[in-house]
């Protein structure tokens, strides 16, 4: 029998899927799910850091807090689940649906929202997954939903979303995923840095009113988590830290030791170290820092086996469709996109060199399962160019270099390893940089949130002075020229503003009202004369622009590469 808290109903979760592949129960699930109805019970307006290793179990948590709020809960009506990248928002959305089909609950109740998937544009939904961009344009009242409509008109129903926000459980999942010391694909570190302090002042807005806010990570670097701290301590806010400790639970941690898991370093070529192992018929997967180099090794492999290839320019159709395919991927090639929230087990990792807590979560898709007790770990030295913070990527493989052991070592070992070299990579060079950008950002985010006569209008001119909200708000959608003449203008593939720039510069066109327009010299030249170019095609109502190099094996790879 219930008794309505949230422990309780992880209870009922856990007896309900007992014995369903890839479903254990947790104790530190249910320790934070205690300290959760502690803390609403008391009225504590509180942030709760969970800190717990990759393939815990964390993401697991909604499914017992969309429970919930679909069962009635008198703290929320519904939990929004916020993740960096729409890969795994789309998987973790299907493995609701699929929890909550089990428990014999509509899956319906479940929406996933980002700009290939509009499940529940305004978050109205029992259990909403969302991209980070998406919830923070809704939160800022500019619905990504209506950004053209805003863009035109000067309005939005920015309240409905914000509604449905401040009367939600809120979760951040892989947080660590917005750390600046290492700026992502074509991003400066002042881009990767607003994506931080956006999120740490919505964070702080909301609790500070009484919204459960939950931030999950598996390898957070100590000077974003000082920031963090930091931060929403001085707004008198509890900050509550939930930190895996081996000693807690007996059962995962004998399962870790069990698990044995070789690490080395390849100076040679990354597909001649992928074909070995593919060779052995082993689960092998090869994450590469771009696009352009995962499409080369793809290209090499594809000659003598079965490999399915995941980056985020693929068309939306196509990336879903192998989303829901990685569970038959004997070899899968992939970017970043695979680095968190994809449940599956490998054999066999082998990754281009990336900062460590990047390379912490890749090997958590190594022998993740249970019963799957050995695995390798290939870090090769760099390919791809201009990718992460140089000295990061120098430091991270001058220490893997001279930590070379090329032996099975338990997982944990070998996690403890790369957490020290967490701690003798990241410095604290760029936080100086970062608390100046917060200042600038907390006290005009803060008042567009609190004052009512600050509008959608007010959101615009914001966006337009800043740039956006992330770094990813100057994604650009492109369309292949016959899915716009086919009204498919859910099947783009998202460019960034450089490569968007490069491609416009070659001759593509634009989309408006759903039709392409094709672009004449001066219009085009005032076009790519603009400073922000995701916000000048905005202001003009164009969706879009028309590429003719997107392939629907390979996705976009560039004009130049």
């Amino acid at each position: 029998m219930s008794d309505g808290s949230l422990r309780s109903k992880y209870d009922e979760v856990c007896r309900a899927l007992e014995g369903e592949p890839g479903w254990k129960p947790r104790l530190g699930v249910s320790r934070v799910l205690e300290k959760l109805d502690s803390l609403l019970g008391d009225g504590e307006n509180s942030v709760v850091l969970m800190e717990y290793p990759a393939g815990y179990g964390k993401s697991a948590m909604t499914l017992a807090l969309a429970k919930a709020a679909v069962d009635g809960n008198q703290f929320f009506s519904r939990v929004i689940h916020v993740l960096p990248m729409r890969t795994i928002a789309d998987e973790l959305g299907q493995r609701l649906r699929g929890w909550l089909e089990k428990l014999k609950y509509d899956s319906r109740v479940v929406g996933v929202q980002h700009m290939g998937s509009p499940g529940s544009p305004f978050f109205a939904k029992r259990c909403v997954v969302v991209t980070l961009d998406t919830f923070l344009l809704n939160f800022y009242k500019a619905p990504a939903y209506e950004l053209a409509k805003l863009f035109k008109y000067d309005v939005s129903h920015y309240e409905f979303p914000r509604g449905n926000i401040y009367s939600s459980l809120v979760v951040f999942d892989e947080f660590h995923l917005l750390s600046p010391t290492s700026a992502g694909e074509f991003s400066s570190l002042e881009e990767e840095a607003k994506a931080l302090c956006t999120t740490t002042r919505a964070i702080i807005q909301m609790a500070s009113v009484g919204v459960p806010v939950v931030i999950m990570t598996a390898t957070m670097p100590k000077t974003l988590k000082e920031f963090l701290r930091r931060h929403v301590k001085n707004y008198g806010i509890r900050f509550e830290e939930e930190v895996y400790s081996p000693m807690e639970d007996k059962q995962f941690e004998d399962e870790r030791r069990k698990k044995r898991i070789k690490l080395t370093i390849w100076e040679g070529d990354i597909a001649e170290a992928a074909t070995n192992y593919c060779r052995q018929g082993k689960r092998t997967l090869i994450v590469l820092n771009t696009v352009k180099v995962a499409v080369e090794v793809y290209q090499a492999l594809k000659k003598h086996f079965t490999v399915i290839l995941l980056h985020g320019r693929l068309p939306e159709s196509v990336r879903k469709d192998r989303t829901e395919k990685l569970g038959k991927a004997k070899v899968l090639v992939a970017t970043q996109v695979v680095e968190a929230g994809i449940d599956e087990s490998f054999d066999v990792l082998v990754s281009e060199v990336c900062p460590p807590d990047r390379l912490l979560q890749r090997m958590g898709r190594v022998a993740r399962k249970e019963g799957h007790n050995e695995g390798e770990v290939v870090v090769v030295k760099q390919v791809s160019n201009g990718v992460y913070n140089s000295n990061v990527i120098d430091a991270t493989w001058s220490f893997l270099a001279s930590h070379k052991e090329e032996k099975f070592r338990s997982r944990s070992e070998v996690e403890d390893s790369v957490r020290a070299m967490m701690a003798e990579v990241y410095g604290e060079e760029h936080m100086e940089e970062l608390e100046q950008q917060f200042v600038m950002l907390k006290l005009l985010l803060g008042d567009l949130d609190a004052y009512p006569f600050l509008t959608a209008r007010d959101a615009k001119k914001f966006i337009e002075a800043i740039g956006g909200l992330t770094s990813s708000f100057g994604i650009i959608s492109a369309f292949a020229a016959e899915d716009v003449r086919k009204n498919n203008l859910k099947n783009a593939v998202g460019l960034s503003e450089g490569m968007a720039r490069k491609a416009l510069k070659h001759g593509a066109n634009v989309v408006k009202d759903g039709r392409i327009i094709v672009l004449e010299e001066g219009k085009r030249d005032r076009l790519l004369s603009e400073k922000n170019l995701s916000l000048a095609l905005l202001r003009r109502g164009y969706e879009g622009i028309v590429v003719d190099e997107i392939d629907q094996e390979v996705g976009y790879v560039g004009v130049d590469g």
